[in-house]
């Protein structure tokens, strides 16, 4: 809860499970460092190419693990730059505009729109105010 004239801000991603097997987990990471070039970080996965502990080198801010082939990845982006992600025209992506303004081809949008990306290999986010963007990339249904 926020004190004062600030509101809160509050994003939840529900990831369904690839199998029935399993108990439903929660994971939290204290923070996760920045990447200098604004590029795409990924805040959690499914996947075992992204797991640290598959190449036994764990380091703070290390994905959360997902029971899903899915990820979810973070940006912060400079003003006149831009975040670009690849991958198979068999993923769904949807991107979540945090803060800033940004444009994904001809599209324009600001904090709180949403946009979804489907077929596609790579995704090109251009910040035209410094913007954090949120994007999660799941099996195409």
């Amino acid at each position: 809860m926020a004190g004062g004239g600030e509101g809160a801000s509050f994003l939840q991603f529900w990831f369904l499970p690839d199998t029935e097997a399993g108990t439903p987990r929660q994971e939290s990471r204290a923070g996760f460092s920045q990447t200098e070039d604004g590029g795409f970080r990924i805040l959690a996965s499914g996947f075992p190419e992204d797991d640290p502990e598959e190449t036994e080198t764990v380091t703070d801010g290390a994905p959360v693990a997902l029971s899903a082939g899915a990820r979810l990845l973070h940006a912060a982006i400079p003003a006149g730059e831009g975040a670009a992600y690849r991958t198979s025209p068999a993923r769904d992506l949807y991107l979540v505009v945090v803060s800033g303004v940004v444009r994904v081809q001809e599209t324009v949008l600001k904090a709180g729109d949403a946009v979804a990306a489907q077929g596609v290999t790579t995704l090109t986010v251009m910040a035209q105010e410094q913007a954090v963007v949120l994007l999660t990339d799941v099996a195409a249904v």
